[in-house]
């Protein structure tokens, strides 16, 4: 057991000419994809409505620190989710601001696999519209929430700038009261 543990521990700090090229360079990434919500929730004439998972468009830039380690920023919209009443529809949108650290690990040639930590700046707006209003009268109300948010993917370079991947990010809570979003991608990065 112990001499698994020195090996997987020895192969993490272990760099090749893929990872070290990266030292240095900024890089930006685009991906489509979908987002699901978790406790999203409207009521419409007496009934408990849960948002459907809507599309969403992520793009994120960011350096290399060093050849495994990088600083991001990022920003991430989901479209509408509407939910349609016999009164009216409710539409909500949300987006996210994103700071993280971004760890690779090489785990064949050209491919790795990622991770993300860091803050989720998230915002939402719920609009109505027909006849249907919210509890408070409103038809419309928007908020905002930090959380933690994290993510890990799979990236494969397909020449020295330019790798594909796919991603889960875990956008933390989005509203007060407790909803929260993540979402899965593929997309397509450049190293600069």
């Amino acid at each position: 057991m112990y001499k698994i543990f020195l090996l997987v521990l020895a192969s993490l700090f272990s760099l090749n000419t893929f990872a070290a090229d990266q030292k240095g360079k900024f890089y930006i990434a685009a991906d489509l994809g979908t987002v699901a919500y978790q406790d999203a929730t409207v009521r419409i004439n007496g009934t408990l409505n849960t948002f459907p998972n809507p599309g969403a468009l992520i793009i994120a830039g960011g350096y290399y620190f060093t050849p495994i380690a990088a600083a991001e920023i990022g920003y991430a919209s989901a479209g509408k989710s509407i939910l349609k009443g016999t009164s009216g529809d409710v539409t909500l949108e949300a987006k996210s601001i994103t700071f993280a650290a971004r760890v690779n690990h090489e785990i064949a040639s050209q491919t790795q696999l990622f991770g993300k930590i860091g803050l989720a700046a998230n915002s939402y707006t719920e609009k109505t519209s027909g006849t249907l209003v919210f509890a408070d009268g409103s038809t419309s109300f928007s908020g905002s929430e930090s959380s933690l948010m994290y993510g890990f993917g799979l990236s494969y370079a397909t020449t020295d700038s330019v790798s594909l991947q796919a991603q889960y990010i875990n956008y933390g809570k989005f509203a007060s009261t407790g909803a929260s979003a993540t979402s899965f991608s593929f997309g397509i990065a450049y190293n600069f």
